[in-house]
């Protein structure tokens, strides 16, 4: 079974994509390691 699923995956990259961040930011924000 998958860690995130795909919908959680695609809110975190298009967050990336709308400029929210970089990897770090956005991996506390979510929490995701």
């Amino acid at each position: 079974m998958a860690k995130y699923n795909y919908e959680f995956k695609k809110q975190v990259v298009k967050a990336y994509l709308r400029g929210e961040g970089g990897y770090g930011f956005l991996a506390t924000k979510y929490g995701v390691q």
